[in-house]
This record gives C-alpha cells, structure tokens and sequence, in this order.
C-alpha cells in the first residue's frame, strides 16, 4: 500500500516525508482549511519543483484554470478533487494529471456516483461525511466499501490512526487498496505532523511479514 500524508503545510516536514516512508504528500489548496497551504509554502516554489516526493494538490470546486495554475506553481503531480465537481472538469483534468476524485460515506446513491466517475479519474479516495470536507478524524464503516471498488485503484481515509496499521492490512487483503491517507490523527496541531508517528505507522503498514 501506498501511503499519503495530507495536510502538510511547512516545507521542513515535505522534506523530511520521504524519510519517514511517506510515497505522497498532500497539499491542501482551500482557504478555509485549517491546513491551507498555499500562502506558507508559496515563497518555496522552486524547492518544492525539487523534492523527491509526489506532490497532490487538494482542491474543492475550484476552476480547471486555479487547478492547472497552481499545479503548475508548485509542481504538483497529481490533483485530488474533494468537492462536488462535474465529470467533464475532472475528465479534462485527468488528461493532464491523475485525479483523485473523493467520495464521503455514507453518501446516498453511492454506486451511481462512482460510475459516473470511474472513467473520468485515476483514483477514487474513501472520505467520511463530517462537518468539514476533510481532516475531521472520524472514520466511516470500512466494511460498506467491500465490493464497489472494481479494478479502480482507490485510497482510504477518515480518521485513520497510528494504531489502525494491523486492520488496514487485515482491510487490504480483503479489499485491496491502492493506498491509505492519513492527516488530522497524526498531528500535534493543525497542519503539524508528529513525524516519528508517521514513521512507525509506515513501517507498521508496509511490513509484510506480519
């Protein structure tokens, strides 16, 4: 499994995910996120263009030309759509980078959301519904995701903690998972991760020995 950590908002600790095992980082691009990172990290641009780490930018119902612009800006790699976006918007977009699109559980009429969007994304991501769109560290029934995912490549996330690493390896070989998201139960405050938690659950979900 893959592992993002979202809500980075310092280049102190993008720099130092790889280390800790991380295979993406997640930015987020929407200004009333407690985690917004665009003003912090702007005056580093041209590190960021440098770093040896998947850079996916967040957005909710932002226009194609905010997205292309500040992927192009900070050198992201791929987009993660959180709101409530058309499929024509995030076709356009998927032909340029790989999208994520999100999906918040438990969400009426699920399957026919997904279908709309399977051949428009690279990537579905499994969210919970909360008062905000992200980071609100509840977690959703895993169990309601068993056999909607198909052949997509998908992530989990809501709410995910440093002691969940056994049940998401239990979770991946019942239903394989593209990758995990991990954010607000890793944190010591908003946007500030505890890197040495980070790590261990990294090391924790990609041993393949237990």
């Amino acid at each position: 499994m893959k592992v993002k950590v979202c809500g980075i908002t310092t280049v102190e600790q993008l720099e130092a995910l790889p280390a800790a095992g991380s295979d993406l980082a997640g930015l987020i691009f929407v200004q009333r996120s407690k985690r917004y990172a665009r003003e912090k990290l702007r005056p580093f641009r041209q590190q960021l263009r440098k770093l040896p780490i998947e850079k996916v930018g967040v957005f909710v119902n932002s226009s194609e030309e905010e997205i292309l612009q500040t992927a192009e800006d900070f050198g992201l790699s791929m987009i993660q759509l959180h709101g409530d976006e058309d499929v024509s918007l995030t076709q356009r977009i998927n032909r340029i980078l790989p999208v994520i699109k999100v999906f918040r559980l438990p969400s009426p009429g699920l399957k026919e959301q997904m279908e709309e969007h399977r051949d428009a994304c690279s990537y579905f991501l499994f969210d919970t519904r909360g008062k905000d769109l992200g980071g609100n560290g509840e977690k959703f029934d895993w169990a309601s995701i068993h056999g909607l995912t198909g052949d997509q490549p998908c992530f989990l996330s809501g709410g995910i903690a440093p002691t969940d690493a056994a049940a998401l390896k239990d979770l991946n070989n019942r239903n394989p998972l593209f990758g995990v998201d991990i954010n607000s139960r890793f944190e010591s405050s908003p946007g500030i991760k505890d890197l040495r938690a980070v790590a261990e659950f990294i090391s924790q979900v990609k041993d393949q020995s237990k």
